[in-house]
């Protein structure tokens, strides 16, 4: 007998009985969960302390994988955000000295070379910015604002408060925000989560405040880098169970 390029068998004397064609499937569904991490950085003033976060994102992806093809990656199902490093640095730390900490931050072996960055400089202006562009370090600046959309203009992202700090808020009743209780400000932070009202202005705008005499850096460290790990960012690193930096 011959084997014909369909696969089919032939035999020299068909009968009722010959074999129908086989079929052969040559793809299957991949699975893989993609990691990467983000770092959100709070600058404070005189009167307010620095806050450092990082998240990590999982993302539970999915693929045709089909023979001699690339694969098709999508979401399966919602990302997930692990905070898993929460700081507040001393009150009246330079920023020379948040700088390097920061950059030193950045190269713990855990996540160095898979981390992004965000900075909120709305109260400090761009040449504190510059400090860490001097140093090396590349980072998305955020600028808080009282609006309702979100623009950018240059490098800079004018992003609603309301809107930063509903994403954590959507995404701890949707159980997609998870918040190591081991870490040592994890307390605080759920306080000042819990703190946040919504008021009204005169002109009937919505505004989105701590309460009065109340800290907001913890929080806002936090929606920061969940912000920034919202965005389509793909690079992959392997995924660990347990991943707590203090």
């Amino acid at each position: 007998m011959i084997f014909a390029p369909s696969f089919e068998v032939v035999a020299r004397r068909p009968t009722p009985d010959v074999a129908k064609r086989p079929t052969f499937d040559h793809s299957a569904q991949v699975r893989k969960e993609e990691v990467r991490y983000f770092l959100g950085l709070d600058l404070g003033q005189s009167h307010d302390p620095s806050a450092v976060t990082v998240v990590r994102r999982v993302r539970f992806l999915l693929a045709q994988d089909i023979l001699g093809r690339a694969p098709v990656w999508k979401d399966e199902k919602p990302a997930i955000f692990q905070c898993g490093f929460l700081e507040r640095l001393p009150l009246g730390t330079t920023y020379p000295s948040i700088v390097s900490h920061v950059s030193q931050l950045l190269q713990r072996p855990i996540w160095c070379g898979q981390i992004d960055m965000a900075i909120d400089q709305t109260g400090v202006g761009r040449p504190v910015a510059d400090m860490f562009s001097a140093a090396g370090l590349s980072f998305a600046g955020v600028m808080i604002t009282g609006g309702d959309n979100e623009t950018r203009e240059g490098d800079i992202h004018r992003v609603p408060k309301m809107t930063l700090v509903s994403a954590l808020q959507a995404l701890l009743h949707e159980g997609r925000l998870h918040i190591q209780k081991e870490l040592p400000e994890a307390a605080e932070l759920v306080r000042e989560l819990q703190d946040f009202r919504v008021k009204y202005t005169e002109s009937g705008h919505l505004t989105f405040n701590a309460r009065e005499g109340r800290h907001d850096d913890l929080v806002l460290a936090l929606a920061i880098a969940v912000w920034r790990a919202r965005k389509h960012i793909t690079k992959t690193q392997s995924f660990y169970m347990n991943w707590i930096e203090r």
